[in-house]
């Protein structure tokens, strides 16, 4: 079977399109990292009140406890998933800086490795990033879940 290669007009729009998806899938990382910290804050503030206004017990709702611990553990997983994140930006352009500063006459083994492990640890914090992501929806969802199933529980 043949393959054909791209023409390098054509690498060059793939090029331009990988980088507008690239950014939008960074986007769109954050947006949803922020949306379920928000949430989780919003629901962990509203059942605290419930709580201090005396209208939940939590000796009778063990599900709303739970679901409290597990909104919690969301924002917390949400913080340190922008914090990775961070850390992953200022890896990838201190790798970029450090392309750019060095002459290419210049490179040595020394340079060139420490090169690669930057980009080794950059590597690193991105799939942190995409495995630690959807724990903290799972675990969002888990708390929503106890949290509708002790509402429901107290309606009947």
């Amino acid at each position: 079977m043949e393959t054909t290669k791209p023409k390098h007009e054509e690498v060059g729009k793939y090029k331009e399109r990988f980088i507008r998806w690239q950014n939008a899938r960074i986007q769109q990382t954050g947006f949803v990292n922020n949306l379920l910290i928000a949430l989780s804050s919003g629901i962990l503030i509203w059942q605290g009140q419930s709580l201090s206004s005396g209208s939940i017990d939590l000796r009778n709702h063990i599900s709303y406890g739970l679901s409290a611990s597990s909104f919690f553990i969301s924002i917390v997983l949400g913080c340190y998933i922008a914090w990775i994140r961070l850390a992953d930006f200022r890896m990838t352009a201190d790798v970029l800086r450090s392309l750019i500063e060095s002459s290419p006459s210049l490179k040595d083994k020394e340079e060139q490795a420490t090169r690669k492990k930057m980009r080794a640890d950059a590597k690193r914090y991105g799939e942190n990033t995409i495995s630690y992501l959807p724990i903290q929806f799972l675990t969002f969802i888990f708390g929503f879940f106890l949290l509708a199933v002790d509402i429901i529980c107290n309606l009947f």
